[in-house]
This record gives structure tokens, sequence and C-alpha cells, in this order.
């Protein structure tokens, strides 16, 4: 286009082109100054973000101390209470530096609240290392210290939740400010065009047919971009200043156009973020987490192949455990975590093509294609898990914002594994027998309420090794674990798996037996006191028990069927051990009605298997 010659307005009116340059001189820095508050405050979201997730991980150590502290409690002798109590200075130190970061980072409106609960929480810890400390036997003192550590831990908990809940306000707040900032830059825009338009029509009466001509332009474009339309612009062709306005507006419309775009796709990470994020918090297993990182795969690319590889239990090999579920998977040969590159590395590592000298060599395979690929690893507090993996064509290798995205679900996927694996270790140590690998009493006593609540019908067993305290003197204490881990070994592989063995304490054990009545209950373990004896003959001692059995249409409440259990095991100890004796107590119904309900309940005894004492119980 062809610049037309005008009237220099400057020679007319100096001040008009000084007065309107001004005003779009605010125009830019009112732009600018908006657009370092909309970072300001982005910045402020994401800083908000990450002191959540290390209260989040707080939580995470301080439910692993309190699974120690019942591990130190529970505790059958001091090797096993020491062993315990080595392995609770990891997570006190751990949970330490989490809660100085936080500290470090808490805003001030809540960095009162915040120093209470750093408060608590060492009160939390000086509570579970005096536990540790102090040695104590005495069930009532330990009892009493686990009551007040859980009443702790469920205060640290509610302060937790406010305290995260007044974060995420915070972080609501502050997308409301960057959305809030972008309108205000359009209003600073229109506001600062319609004073320049009013200075020029006050200073410039004879000369406002032309002027006014110039910034109708500018003021339409103006509106224009008010209204949202970011492509607006001044249209070229003027030679003088009010041309130069006009270039200048139109640059000053390029950055606030391109600001605004930056500020949309940083829109689209945090909301792509804060899905994923919430996404993980509602997965309570890994396979529920597998689904969601698969779907967040196909919002990241719908084009390139994508797996996640993470180590087996062993930390030796990598298996792919998630697949992009439209592109499927690149098929990386790494084996290990450490022949992975990135996890070497610890960082994001790209290859831009596959036979480049420095490229990966598990993609220089023969009969590749040539490709690129983009390797995230995957952590947890500073340990690697695997890596996040996704290839491409040469020179279409994923851009910024894939591996931006790539980056947040490798992140976000590393701390939601690394606590469920976490959170499931320390229910499993927490109800589980550290000597035979059986459940504990309190699983026991978890499992036994359960199905008195749902009114499931059951059979209970106490079973006590004979001679025990023989084995101990004559073969020393280290045979009499010995014996404990054979008999619970076959207590494991003789019942059903729906069945539950359980260590009551010291050489005691107990069973429960699901649709189960006490005499085909005893008809069960006199076969097991058979196979236990042919099981242990070839290897001594020989190992016998007793056992006391009742069933749950005895008696309602849990300690009375312990009780009658315990009862008919003395009876069986005292008349000569190494026999099942039942409950004498007078039962609720005679047998055959007790069967009967045990069938109408869903039991099936098609071959007399309720009545019948020498065959083995049916599969349910």
């Amino acid at each position: 286009m062809t610049t037309r010659r005008t009237i220099s307005v400057r020679a007319r009116l100096a001040s008009v082109g000084v007065a309107t340059a001004a005003a779009f001189g605010i125009v830019g820095a009112t732009a600018g100054a908006t657009a370092a508050h909309v970072g300001d405050r982005a910045a402020d979201e994401h800083r908000i973000a990450s002191l959540r997730e290390n209260y989040l991980l707080s939580d995470v150590q301080m439910a692993f101390v309190r699974g120690q502290a019942y591990e130190i409690a529970l505790a059958a002798d001091d090797e096993e209470r020491q062993e315990a109590d080595d392995e609770l200075d990891e997570p006190l130190v751990e949970l330490g530096r989490l809660q100085t970061i936080v500290l470090r980072g808490t805003p001030g409106d809540l960095l009162s609240d915040a120093s209470l609960f750093r408060a608590d929480v060492d009160a939390f810890v000086h509570a579970v290392e005096n536990l540790a400390e102090s040695g104590s036997t005495e069930a009532t003192s330990t009892a009493d210290a686990l009551r007040a550590i859980d009443a702790q831990f469920d205060s640290l908990n509610e302060q937790l939740a406010s305290l995260l809940a007044r974060l995420e306000t915070r972080q609501d707040q502050a997308i409301a400010d960057t959305a809030a900032a972008r309108r205000w830059a359009a209003l600073a825009v229109i506001g600062a065009s319609i004073i320049g338009v009013l200075i020029v029509v006050a200073l410039l009466r004879r000369a406002v047919r032309s002027i006014l001509g110039g910034l109708r332009g500018v003021s339409d474009a103006a509106a224009a971009l008010a209204a949202g339309d970011l492509a607006a612009r001044v249209a070229d062709g003027r030679g003088d200043e009010i041309g130069a306005v006009g270039s200048a507006f139109n640059a000053t419309a390029d950055a606030m156009q391109a600001i605004v775009r930056r500020l949309a796709e940083q829109g689209q990470r945090d909301a792509f973020g804060r899905d994923l994020t919430e996404a993980l918090d509602m997965a309570d297993t890994e396979e529920v987490v597998y689904d969601v990182i698969a779907r967040s795969l196909v919002a990241v690319s719908n084009d390139h192949p994508m797996e996640l590889l993470l180590a087996d239990s062993s930390r030796a090999h990598l298996e792919r455990r998630v697949q992009h579920p439209n592109a499927g998977a690149p098929g990386c040969t790494v084996d290990s975590p450490f022949a992975c590159v990135a996890v070497r590395r610890g960082t994001v590592t790209t290859f831009s093509d596959s036979r480049a000298l420095n490229a990966c060599p598990n993609l220089r395979a023969p009969s590749d294609k040539p490709c690129s690929a983009v390797c995230v690893p995957v952590t947890f507090m500073g340990r690697a898990l695997g890596v996040l993996h996704t290839t491409a064509a040469v020179g279409a290798e994923p851009d910024a914002e894939e591996v931006s995205r790539l980056t947040a679900v490798a992140t976000a996927s590393g701390v939601r594994i690394g606590t469920v694996r976490a959170f499931d270790q320390t229910t499993l140590q927490a109800t589980t027998d550290a000597l035979t690998g059986l459940s504990n009493r309190r699983r026991f006593e978890q499992v036994a309420r359960n199905l008195q609540r749902h009114g499931t019908p059951f059979a209970l067993v106490m079973a006590d090794l004979d001679h025990f305290k023989l084995i101990n003197d004559t073969h020393g204490h280290e045979a009499g674990d010995r014996a404990l881990v054979r008999f619970a070994h076959q207590l494991r592989h003789h019942f059903r798996a729906d069945d539950l063995v359980a260590r009551y304490g010291g050489e005691e054990f107990v069973i429960l037996l699901r649709n189960t009545t006490a005499a085909h209950a005893a008809a069960i373990l006199d076969e097991f006191r058979a196979r236990l004896a042919e099981a242990t003959s070839a290897q001594p001692p020989v190992i016998t028990a007793s056992f006391g059995v009742t069933d749950s249409s005895f008696a309602r409440s849990l300690a009375e069927l312990l009780g009658q259990a315990d009862a008919a095991l003395y009876r069986a100890k005292a008349t000569g051990r190494n026999q099942v004796m039942l409950n004498e107590a007078p039962a609720a119904h005679d047998e055959d009605q007790r069967i009967q309900t045990y069938v109408d309940e869903g039991f099936d005894d098609a071959d007399g298997g309720l009545t019948a004492h020498n065959v083995r119980y049916q599969s349910l």
C-alpha cells in the first residue's frame, strides 16, 4: 500500500502528538504491567499447588510413622521391636524435611496455622519416639500410648484438611485474579484510547476532520480489541503522526495477543494439571492410577505412541504398565532402570533423530524407522520408579506444550504411584505378623467383626502348639520360631483363600472359616492334624497342636466366641493334647436346624458336606 502525503499534525499542534503518544504509551505500560501481574498470579498458583503437594506428602509420612508405632507396640520381642524402631528413622527425617519446606513456603496469613501444625507434628513425632524408647511391655500403657498417638494423628489430619482447603481457595482466587487481569488490560486500552481522542478533539478543533478520520480507525480497532477481537488492527496508509500511533497501537495489540495466547496456553496447562491431579487423588489403587494415566496420554497427543515403563519389585527390570489407548506403545527395548538414559540423568531427555551419533541405543534398532523421542523419568521422593516414553517421526517431534504436559503426567503419576505403594506397604505392615507372615490379631478382629456386622456365618478355631515350651527349652528359641513358621506354613496351605488364618499371640493361632459350622470345621481340623504330623515327621521336632472350635451361632459377640473356643482348647490340652474339641455351650438351634440355616444362606449341601465329618469341606 502506498503511503499518502498528509499535512503534519505536529506542525499544526505539536502538543496533540505528544498527548496522543502519551495516551498510547499508557496503553502499552498498562498492558505490560497487567501481563506482569498475571504472571505473578500464575506463579503464585504454581507455588500453592507445590505447597499442597508437600502437605499431602507430609500426611503420607505421618501415616507411615503411625504404622511403625503400631509395629513397635505390637513387636513380639526386643529384636523385632528394635528392627521396627530402626525403620522409623528414615520417615521421621523425611517428615522433618517436608515440614521445614512447607513452613518456609506457607503464605504469611497461613503461617500461624502452619506453625501450629508443625508444632503438633513435632508433638506427634515426640510421642512416637517416646513409645519407641520406653520399651514398655505393659499392654495397658502401650495401648494408652497408641490411643494418644491415634488422637494426635486424627487432630493433625483435621488441621491438614483445613490448611489444604484454604490453600485450594487461595489457588482458585489466583485463577480468578488472572482472568480479571486480562479483562482489565482490555478496559485499560479502551480508556487510554478514549482519553487520547478527547485530548485531540479539544486541542485541534479546526483540524478535527483530518485528525478524527485517523483516530476513528484507531478507536474502532481499540473497541474491537476490547470486545475480544484480538486480530483487530489499525489500517496502514497514513504517513503522519496518527499513522505512527496506529503502528504503535498495532505493535501493542500484537504484544497483547501474544500475552493472551501465552496466558491461554498456561491456563490450559494449569487446567490439565489440575484435572490430572484431582483424578489421581481419587485413585486408590495402582490399577486405577494406570487408567487415569492412559486417559491423560490422549490429552497429551492423540497421534504419538506412548508408554509408561515401571521397575518391577526387584527394581532390576522395567515393565510396560500403560500404553496410549489409540496410538499404542513405541516398544522401547530398555530392560532395566539403570539402562535408561533419562532415568540416569534424572531429567527430561529429547532425541531429535534416532540415527544421530548421540541418540539413545534403544532407538537404533536396525528394523525400526528413524524417529525422534522424548523420555521423562518418573520418580517419587528422589527415587526412580520408571520412565514415560514417546516417539514421533523425525522432524515431527512433540512440541513444547506436549513435552510440558508429558512432564506433568510423569511428575503427578510418580507422586501418586509412590503414595499408593507407601500406603499399601504401611497397611500390610500394620496387619501382618512379622515372624510367620500370617495376619495378626488386629486383622483377625477386623475381619471377624465385619463378618458379624454383615451376618455371615463362620466357624472360629483357637489353636495352640503342644509342648511349645519344651521345644524352646530343649532346642532353643530359634527352633521354637522355626516351629511356629512351619506350623503357619501348613495352616496357610490347608485352608481356603477366603478363610483367615492369623497368629493370635505367642504359640496361639486363630482361624475363621466362612459359611462353616463348628462340627464341619472339626472334621477339617482332623484332616489338618494328620497332614501336619506327616509334614513334620521327617524333620524333628514333630509338631502337634490342640484345637478349640465354636461357630457364630453359639454367641453374638466376638468376645463370647473367643471365650468358648478358648475353653474348648483348654479341654483339648487337659485331656491329652493333639486333638480337636467342640464348644460345649448350648447352641441357639439344634444341629439339623443350624445346617438348614447355612443351606438357606447359600452354602451348597448337595453332597451332605455339612454333616459329614470325614470329608474335606467344599470350595465356596
